[in-house]
């Protein structure tokens, strides 16, 4: 009697402590650095962070958007969709951002590991800047440790992540949504796979429709017709 007594208590603890052990497993994944006025803000595609960029230009008119070249992917290279960069432009405007305090950084990045080595070359040239990071909340201790690991020290001291909640779910209630939960162990996994350095490879595969057709002919020896 003693040994059930002591296990119904357990688990009735765990139970109700139950939302407090949910909510530590997400505040795990967040990151918030101290603020600081800045300079730049930098919005790494996350819920509402066009809204809150525009929010943040109103309080520091002087406030400057940086948009990050991307590689186009293949609806964009035949003219299908716009490019990712007038796409945030857009968004940008629309929040009340002058077409001037939009500046892009070039390179055709294909994924965030080289989005962020095109900000540390252009952090070289601005190293009297701070930059404000808008990224997912859930998201956030990947992308710090992203900076953390691709830029030198001064670099990325000059970098200051701001977590954004998703406006359907956060670290208070995630677990009520299918949406939340699936979000927050999708950013386990990158968090992991970042830390295994197996995770957003820094080329990925670019396939051209032409060269496999031609990869594939060597690889039956002859033409395949």
């Amino acid at each position: 009697m003693c040994c059930c007594a002591a296990l119904l208590g357990i688990l009735g603890a765990v139970w109700l402590g139950k939302g407090a052990i949910l909510r530590g497993a997400a505040r795990l994944l967040i990151v918030e650095d101290p603020l600081v006025r800045p300079d730049y803000v930098w919005s790494c595609e996350a819920d509402g962070a066009y809204d809150r960029a525009g929010a943040l230009l109103r309080k520091n008119p002087k406030l400057r958007i940086l948009i990050v070249e991307n590689h186009p992917n293949r609806l964009v290279q035949a003219g299908v969709l716009p490019n990712g960069e007038e796409v945030a432009r857009r968004q940008f405007i629309a929040r009340g951002v002058p077409r001037g305090h939009i500046e892009i950084i070039p390179g055709e990045a294909c994924n965030n590991r080289q989005e962020v080595r095109l900000m540390a070359q252009w952090l070289t040239s601005h190293r009297e800047k701070q930059v404000l990071v808008l990224c997912d909340r859930f998201h956030s201790r990947y992308q710090r440790s992203v900076f953390d690991r691709l830029l030198q020290p001064e670099e990325a001291a000059a970098v200051r992540i701001q977590a954004v909640p998703d406006r359907r779910f956060d670290e208070t209630n995630w677990w009520k949504s299918r949406i939340g939960a699936k979000e927050l162990f999708r950013a386990y996994v990158v968090l992991a796979l970042a830390h295994c350095r197996c995770g957003d490879p820094d080329e990925p595969i670019m396939w051209n429709p032409e060269e496999y057709e031609q990869r594939f002919r060597r690889t039956l020896g002859g033409d395949c017709r």
